[in-house]
């Protein structure tokens, strides 16, 4: 995976494009309020902070690698002038380690599921581009977990060499299960139910709190309705505990007094002598 240098450069917003299928990790591409957020700095005639992009040897086209919702504001914004970007001349696989880089940063931190998304992406691509170790480092996926991943693609290869394989890790790990007609080990299992977890907070996970904020009853009268009697079953029996600390424990009060007594504790025990 050769690389040159990275160039600062003025360009004009026409001649960047985007290729999200290949450099964009998170599985929603892009936040309208982020994205608005950014537009409204440009306003005041403020450039963003250079985009990370990508010259391809083949189409010289430049690609974002990551700016995605710096690009799309300054879109939104309709800016007229040039706009600063480190531009990076690679192969492919080199700018795609690149892209999983920037995007693991803080400003929008990925999600677990779209981590491990992002360490099937690698390992469904070739065994041989990219190492465990690589993988492990750029996604911030246990080194477990990569394992498995390359595990799941022999064996999904070796049932069905001429399948696709699935382009998510709980698509793949769900296609290697009807295969093999097993059980989940407890690590796929614990990642199979985080990831619908993720999912299902995506898509209601927003309203139901909003909900609860200004109607509670409303709230927990649908969560009872639509859980049924196995799922309060359920509810009781793993949540009931952290239910009960946070209705007579608000504050984490009881926490604090515990690490008090044990320092009380360690102030009346005599000091040991010197030698």
């Amino acid at each position: 995976m050769t690389q040159q240098s990275p160039t600062r450069k003025l360009v004009r917003l026409n001649q960047i494009t985007t290729r999200p299928d290949v450099f964009q990790f998170r599985h929603l591409d892009l936040c309208p309020h982020h994205v608005s957020d950014l537009a409204a700095v440009l306003k005041n005639g403020t450039t963003l902070d250079p985009m990370t992009i990508w010259c391809d040897p083949k189409s010289r086209d430049l690609v974002v690698l990551d700016g995605h919702h710096r690009a799309a504001a300054y879109r939104q914004a309709q800016w007229p002038h040039d706009i600063p970007v480190i531009v990076h001349s690679c192969d492919i696989n080199a700018a795609r380690l690149m892209a999983l880089r920037e995007n693991g940063k803080t400003r929008l931190p990925m999600k677990d599921e779209e981590k491990r998304d992002a360490a099937w992406v690698l390992v469904r691509i070739d065994l041989k581009e990219y190492s465990k170790k690589i993988i492990v480092t750029v996604t911030g996926v246990s080194d477990g977990t990569v394992g498995n991943m390359r595990r799941t693609r022999r064996r999904l290869l070796e049932s069905n060499p001429d399948a696709a394989l699935p382009e998510s890790w709980a698509e793949a790990m769900a296609a290697l299960k009807g295969r093999e007609d097993r059980e989940y080990t407890e690590e796929e299992r614990e990642q199979m139910i985080a990831m619908k977890v993720a999912k299902l907070d995506e898509q209601i996970g927003k309203l139901l709190g909003d909900m609860a904020s200004r109607q509670v009853e409303a709230a927990c009268e649908v969560v009872a309705k639509r859980l049924g009697r196995q799922g309060l079953r359920h509810l009781v029996e793993h949540f009931a505990g952290d239910i009960l600390d946070e209705m007579t424990d608000p504050y984490g009060l009881h926490e604090l007094n515990d690490v008090s007594s044990d320092d009380e504790e360690d102030a009346l025990q005599p000091e040991a002598e010197l030698h």
